[in-house]
């Protein structure tokens, strides 16, 4: 595992790190969502390929032979159906949660193919920093797209921290490496509803950040190219702060719990993700990555996610120790 970061102040005396994580995962799909994809194909040639297919379904004893012809047809044609690795997982449904435990980031994640992610929004309820002593500390809020694996990333969010026993809350954003951390000229609270998304447009080649804070209906945007971007994961979360070394991380500045997604802000479609043409709650394509804050010794847990919510849109995050 590898991580990188970038980073810019966003105060006299705060600066703040986004940190993208490189792991990697085997993507698998289950027994039971090969065997759903099954029943779905079967349904659609019971209806459009078995002729009178209608009228057979309305007498109670057909079904039955209606399933013995589904099974038998099934068996002989097995190899028409595609690969395990080829079946596309519903949004409606939980894909497989893979918990990874790393030194930079707290949320939920999704790899994708190169190229195949064009969106993602989120949603969060800004914490209140508990700040004391004079030990610097810091912590980002919000979503991104890139970031798991090379050196690409266009994130979105809210940030801040702990100077001198003092709090301090910004809004940002960042298209890596073509521009470094930028703050948004919003003035953020505690307790305020916010709304991110970050979306590319295939036929500028641009992506556009977009932040609004829902509870005072100030909003911002911006955009920026990134040519080398990969486009290939998606993540909403809390990050960390790495060290004037690049190499680890500063205290994570302790935050009361964060709830992020619809289900918590009432902001509808949060957070969601597009995915190969597919729009779904983030929880739902296929392998999901848990990822969970711990200490550079692995040994202490920083910050923890929840499990997702019934629909996949929704958890929370809670702060656990400062590290680093």
């Amino acid at each position: 595992m590898h991580a990188g970061g970038i980073c810019d102040r966003i105060s006299d005396h705060q600066s703040v790190v986004f940190i993208r994580l490189k792991t990697e995962v085997n993507f698998c799909i289950s027994p039971f969502d090969i065997t759903r994809s099954i029943f779905k194909i079967g349904k659609f040639l019971l209806k459009y390929v078995v002729p009178g297919y209608q009228q057979i379904m309305k007498h109670f004893r057909a079904k039955i032979i209606c399933a013995i012809l589904l099974i038998a047809f099934l068996s002989s044609n097995l190899m028409l159906l595609p690969s395990a690795a080829a079946i596309s997982i519903s949004p409606d449904t939980h894909g497989t949660v893979i918990t990874v435990k790393n030194p930079f980031t707290a949320g939920y994640g999704v790899e994708a193919a190169n190229y195949s992610v064009t969106g993602v929004d989120g949603s969060w309820i800004q914490p209140k920093f508990s700040c004391s002593g004079s030990t610097p500390s810091s912590a980002g809020f919000g979503i991104q797209i890139d970031g798991f694996n090379g050196k690409d990333i266009e994130i979105v969010g809210t940030g801040g921290g702990c100077s001198n026993g003092v709090p301090k809350y910004a809004a940002f954003y960042a298209f890596v490496p073509t521009t470094s951390l930028e703050v948004f000229n919003i003035k953020i609270s505690p307790g305020d509803k916010m709304f991110a998304s970050m979306a590319y447009s295939s036929s500028t080649n641009m992506f556009t950040a977009y932040l609004k804070d829902e509870s005072s209906g100030k909003s911002a945007r911006a955009t920026g190219s990134v040519p080398s971007a990969q486009r290939n994961s998606v993540e909403a979360g809390v990050v960390s702060e790495v060290n004037s070394t690049s190499q680890c991380c500063l205290a994570l500045a302790k935050f009361s719990r964060i709830p992020f997604g619809m289900d918590h802000t009432h902001v509808s479609a949060t957070c969601y993700a597009t995915i190969s043409g597919v729009t779904g709650p983030i929880g739902s394509f296929g392998t999901v990555l848990k990822l969970v804050m711990t200490n550079v010794s692995g040994n202490a847990v920083r910050a923890s996610p929840s499990e997702l919510s019934k629909d996949n849109s929704s958890f929370k995050i809670s702060w656990k120790s400062a590290g680093p």
